[in-house]
């Protein structure tokens, strides 16, 4: 395996045709199937009924959603709060802080091979 990866890390054009060649091989797949079973999630039975399985999929996937955009608005609202005069000096205290771990992590970096 360390001989493919070697390769595909020296050839970007060896690696763009076995990416290429991969997205033909499912579509390929996906064609010559029923249908969208091989889309389907892993969780999902297909000897069941799908709607409701697809119910239960939606709201899970809108009540992620859901929470995620909360998280979303509360984090804006606190960075709205240090664009004011006094958290001003703090933001750029953690943008400074951010990018002094992203340098020194850049200057320890050592490239393999």
């Amino acid at each position: 395996m360390n001989d493919l990866h070697a390769l595909l890390a020296a050839s970007e054009f060896l690696f763009q045709v076995i990416k290429w060649a991969g997205v033909a091989f499912l579509g390929l797949r996906l064609l010559g199937s029923e249908g969208v079973v091989p889309l389907l999630p892993q969780f999902v039975v297909v000897e069941m009924p799908w709607p409701p399985q697809y119910l239960v999929l939606g709201a899970v996937f809108g009540v992620v959603d859901f929470l995620v955009m909360l998280g979303y608005a509360f984090l804006g609202r606190q960075a709205s709060r240090m664009c004011s005069p006094r958290g001003v000096p703090w933001l750029e205290r953690l943008c400074g802080g951010v990018f002094f771990i992203l340098s020194a992590s850049l200057a320890l970096y050592r490239r393999q091979g």
